[in-house]
């Protein structure tokens, strides 16, 4: 019996080490996904531009709108000819860094440097691509040259600087397409209705915005029609939602575990991927819990040639949503038929918050609810336990709760991800003024379900205006709503908070990568093994953890004790 137990003690020990491997890699490609989508994002505008500025087609006729035509606007030929003419340095680099991470799982199916530091783009040939790679290496001295060469790659305006010709094209460009595409104006038509009670400080009254609901594009009539695969949601309690699709137990755990010991007893509502393709052990453990309440999404997805594909590749496709929306029929039974999604293929990170919008109305106004990433979320105390309440009945808005990445470490204007959505959604020129302004994180909200509700049409507008398609738009969506005040004096908003990274209920911990969160003061592993704030009350959520390596594996191991208790 004791080598029976000891045989299954060490086979859930190598699936947990299988499983993180797994989970590191598909992170890996999540990234690579994100800088294909970039490429490719830009390709498609290139040749799109060439054919407007052609002064008509070989009929004479004027270029058609882009609404129509935008999607098919790079004929195959020519985007064969467009992608030979790129440099090929960074995919072949890429491929080097895959052959070069094959070598590392081979050492790790030998047991050897498990949870070794690896890096997630091609930065040379002269430097190692994980840590041990070469024997004698320091990691600190790694360390450092593998942040001055992520911070070289990410730098635009160095790019500009190396490559004139190209920025200066670009620019031109950009200027083109965004005069072609009217996206100097990126505004939805709205409702609009006075309040009497909103006056400014000269007493003068103010116009409220009403975001047109999510709901309008599929039809007069059409109504919700999505419906929980499992459990049910409760109107009177707070909630959480969150994008769980493609994950193994170790996730899930790591989410819901912590928060039954924190006390958080409200409802956390979850996408999951279809029934059949949950893995091992998922959907026992959800089904088990009171306070899940499970959706499955059908998904139509497609590849870059826009055939119909398998599955969302981790977000990285663009999807559309079915059996979101139906018209009530005349059938005796009531039950509405389908809709079509009347929006556009987009990613499943921009889609999730028209879902979140969907499940927002199951909830009482002034109920909490956290839009939280769930992958790299740590919760140390319930979230909710401090909020102000809303006693009132006849208050119609509430607050809504914003939480910044560390302004020290990063800015929009550093960061050329969070630049390139800004840019790509409304035009560089009307961005610019926001580049010294410190990143918003998208994945990390909170308000009151009458603020929360407003704020999701306003993101699903958003997209509905710029029709920005790459994988982070939404998060471009977020800093412009913030920062161009879009969201002051909308119904429902009473009042937009934005928490400085480490000074909220949510800490982001994701910019702080030139040291350790030990050496920053704000991991107390000896004491209090917390995530802490800055003024060193512990963080009751810890957002992406995974970026330090000691937390990281804390992490980790407190999964393996879950996953014990399990067994």
């Amino acid at each position: 019996k004791a080598r029976h137990d000891s045989k299954i003690f060490q086979a859930v020990n190598a699936s947990t080490r299988l499983e993180a491997f797994e989970e590191s890699i598909m992170e890996e490609a999540r990234d690579l996904g994100q800088r294909l989508d970039a490429e490719w994002e830009s390709l498609r505008d290139k040749f799109y531009l060439d054919k407007f500025n052609h002064e008509g087609d070989d009929d004479g006729e004027s270029f058609p709108q882009e609404e129509q035509h935008r999607g098919n606007a790079l004929a195959s030929d020519e985007a064969t000819a467009a992608m030979l003419e790129q440099p090929s340095s960074w995919v072949d680099g890429e491929k080097k860094l895959k052959k070069s991470l094959n070598k590392l799982v081979e050492l790790q199916t030998q047991g050897k440097l498990l949870n070794a530091t690896i890096v997630t783009r091609w930065l040379g040939d002269d430097i190692p691509h994980f840590f041990g790679e070469v024997e004698g290496m320091d990691e600190a001295a790694w360390m450092e040259e593998v942040n001055k060469r992520y911070a070289k790659m990410y730098d635009v305006d160095e790019w500009e600087r190396q490559y004139p010709e190209k920025a200066a094209k670009q620019k031109q460009n950009a200027n083109k397409y965004q005069f072609a595409t009217g996206k100097e104006k990126p505004w939805l038509t709205k409702e609009y209705q006075v309040d009497s009670n909103n006056k400014d400080q000269k007493g003068e009254i103010l116009e409220v915005t009403r975001f047109m609901s999510p709901l309008e594009m599929a039809g007069d009539d059409a109504v919700v029609i999505l419906e929980p695969t499992f459990g049910k949601h409760r109107h009177e309690v707070d909630a959480i939602f969150a994008m769980a699709e493609g994950y193994d137990l170790s996730i899930y755990l790591a989410v819901i575990e912590p928060l039954k010991a924190a006390g958080f007893t409200g409802d956390i509502v979850l996408s999951v991927s279809a029934i059949p393709k949950l893995k091992t052990g998922v959907e026992k453990y959800l089904r088990a819990q009171e306070n899940v309440v499970a959706y499955t999404i059908d998904w139509t997805c497609y590849t870059g040639d826009g055939a119909v594909a398998t599955g969302t590749n981790e977000g990285g496709r663009m999807c559309g949503m079915e059996s979101m929306y139906g018209i009530p029929g005349d059938d005796e039974d009531g039950k509405p038929n389908d809709v079509t999604d009347p929006r556009e293929p987009r990613p499943v990170a921009t889609s999730r918050y028209e879902l979140y919008w969907a499940w927002s109305l199951h909830y009482d106004p002034h109920n909490w609810i956290m839009l939280i990433d769930s992958r790299d979320a740590y919760f140390q105390l319930n979230p909710f336990s401090n909020v102000p309440r809303e006693t009132s009945h006849d208050v119609d808005d509430g607050l809504l709760y914003f939480f910044g990445e560390n302004a020290q470490e990063t800015s929009i204007g550093k960061s050329s991800f969070n630049k390139r959505w800004l840019s790509s959604a409304y035009g560089r020129d009307n961005v610019k003024d926001l580049l010294d302004k410190p990143v918003v994180c998208s994945g990390s909200t909170m308000g009151e379900q009458v603020a929360i509700e407003s704020y999701l049409r306003a993101m699903v507008g958003e997209f509905d205006a710029t029709k920005c398609k790459l994988k982070g738009c939404d998060q471009g969506f977020h800093n412009y709503l913030y920062y161009s005040k879009k969201l002051e004096h909308s119904f429902g908003i009473r009042e937009v908070v934005l928490f400085e990274q480490g000074k909220g209920i949510i800490n982001n911990l994701g910019a702080l990568r030139s040291k350790s969160l030990k050496e920053w003061g704000i991991y107390d592993k000896d004491s209090q093994n917390a995530v802490l704030n800055w003024d060193k009350t512990i963080s009751p959520v810890a957002h992406q953890f995974d970026r330090d390596k000691e937390l990281r594996n804390e992490v980790n191991r407190r999964k393996k004790e879950f996953q014990k208790k399990l067994v």
